[in-house]
């Protein structure tokens, strides 16, 4: 199967509410309307030798790019970013060259430390044949500068109630609020202005970058995230697009995906549905829906203590986890195909009290990419200034177990203390665009929704969208059938694929041991 290095929403963002800010961190005006790009503004590209394992092979060229920090305003504070193209071995004639758009955000485009580079080089050529494929890290993460990585918040002791004594918890705020307060305060000592990231701002980068490269249109692909912003360049530049790939959509209308509790319910009613129709799943769990309530209930009451493994000494380490925690928990499992199988057994398990159930599922998350390969700054001044005022609120929307977590996630809110802006409210509206576009959804992703992609597709007016059944979150990571539905979509963008593995799709499987 081929790797598609992309990497996924976060699951959680959670700071201190501040009592009172400085006038460095009061709310600033919503920025202008309309592109922010500037055919005047000074830009550069620097041709240089390829990251890793590339070196300066050809069909491979590499470069820093260059342009503003702030497309609105006359200062002459820039960023550098890392710009890959990768060549078609065999170049078709006409066709324009792909853009992909990393998702996050915050996750760098060409991995951690340029980890990534060399897989990209298979993804073009099995993915986009006959075309370039452009790869560079956003403003502010990855090889670029500045770098707004905050290390600071890194430990997974700092995100998660961890402790070496299972009777004793100090609690996640108190470790998570002065790791961001730390890492804001040196960002900003170092002059950085943490308002002008944000995907405006990136798809004016976006915009100079095709330029400087003599594209005359080029096709975006982004993941998650990265559809966000795809659409803010279709929104700002549509003369400037030939077609648009959108996985997993997160759509600018839509709140980040942690705040959407409508979706997350409607994610778990398809996952206790596709469990209802698989005859050992059903078996094994007929009742998950009422088996989640009540572990939830109990979980309320009293938290689930844990051993997880301990990669930093060899002392016994225990993970505390309450409602909330399990909620944030399931719905990171939730992203990410390969633990579908096992989400069944683990909600009946626990709902009967066996809680070792929950072991590999914490640590798939406690010891995952995020936060460690993000760079959390650019995270932080994305989002916040993105959705705004649209972070306040109580959780509208949520039903049965999910009622109050949204509103939870909300009261700890990282952007009450981050100093990044408020978006312009038309960037919020959806974007209207008769450019070609292809959704693509996992049916059981309670990151970015079937919802969301949905709601996408609606003022697309030339839009093909595909539901994955027993996918999760990134459908090209996924399934060799959305890989041959890209490639009959840029065959034709104007026709609806129609690929022979349409007719034989998979349907969710499941893990069913210990029949009742």
């Amino acid at each position: 199967m081929m790797r598609v290095p992309e990497r996924i929403l976060p699951w959680l963002l959670v700071a201190q509410f501040a009592q009172a800010v400085s006038a460095a961190f009061a709310e600033t005006a919503a920025q202008p309307a309309g592109p922010a790009y500037r055919p005047d503004a000074p830009v550069l590209f620097e041709a240089t030798d390829c990251w890793g394992t590339l070196g300066s092979r050809s069909p491979t060229y590499c470069g820093w790019f260059t342009v503003p920090a702030d497309w609105d305003g006359p200062g002459e504070a820039t960023v550098t970013l890392p710009v890959v193209v990768y060549r078609p071995r065999i170049a078709e004639p006409g066709l324009a060259p792909v853009i992909y758009l990393a998702g996050g955000p915050g996750y760098p485009a060409l991995g951690p430390g340029g980890g990534d580079v060399a897989g990209w080089r298979r993804a073009a050529d099995r993915l986009f044949p006959g075309r370039s494929l452009i790869i560079f890290d956003q403003r502010g993460s990855g090889l670029g500068t500045p770098k707004l990585d905050c290390p600071e918040g890194n430990d997974p002791q700092i995100w998660w109630d961890l402790s070496t004594d299972p009777r004793r918890f100090e609690g996640i705020r108190q470790r998570l609020w002065p790791a961001y307060r730390s890492c804001r305060d040196r960002l900003l000592a170092e002059g950085i202005d943490l308002t002008t990231f944000n995907s405006r701002q990136i798809a004016a980068d976006v915009e100079a970058l095709r330029r400087v490269l003599g594209h005359e249109r080029v096709v975006v692909f982004g993941i998650s995230y990265g559809t966000r912003l795809a659409l803010t360049v279709m929104r700002h530049y549509p003369d400037s697009v030939a077609a648009a790939v959108l996985d997993s959509v997160q759509p600018p209308q839509a709140v980040m995906s942690n705040l959407d509790g409508a979706g997350y319910g409607a994610a778990l009613d398809r996952l206790f549905a596709a469990c209802a129709g698989h005859l050992d799943c059903a078996a094994a769990y007929p009742d998950l829906p009422g088996d989640l309530e009540r572990l939830l209930t109990r979980l309320a009451g009293t938290e689930a203590v844990v051993e997880v493994d301990n990669l930093k000494s060899f002392k016994p380490l225990y993970a505390r986890v309450d409602h909330h925690l399990f909620l944030a928990i399931l719905r990171r499992e939730m992203q990410h195909t390969a633990s579908l199988s096992r989400l069944p057994g683990l909600i009946a398990g626990m709902a009967k009290g066996e809680d070792w159930r929950l072991k590999p599922h914490a640590e798939n998350i406690i010891y995952g990419s995020f936060p460690r390969d993000y760079d959390m700054g650019m995270h932080l001044s994305i989002v916040c200034h993105d959705d705004g005022e649209r972070r306040s609120g109580d959780g509208t929307g949520e039903q049965g177990s999910l009622s109050g977590h949204i509103a939870w996630v909300r009261r700890l809110d990282l952007c009450s203390i981050w100093p990044s802006g408020q978006a312009h409210p038309s960037e919020s509206e959806p974007v209207v665009s008769r450019v070609p576009s292809l959704l693509l959804a996992g049916a059981l992703d309670a990151s970015t929704t079937v919802e969301f992609a949905q709601a996408a597709a609606e003022t697309l007016a030339v839009s093909h969208l595909f539901i994955f059944a027993a996918t999760a979150h990134g459908q090209l990571q996924s399934s060799d059938c959305a890989r041959e539905v890209v490639r009959a979509f840029l065959t034709s963008p104007r026709e609806r694929p129609a690929p022979p593995c349409l007719a034989t799709q998979r349907r969710p499987a499941f893990l069913a041991l210990g029949l009742r």
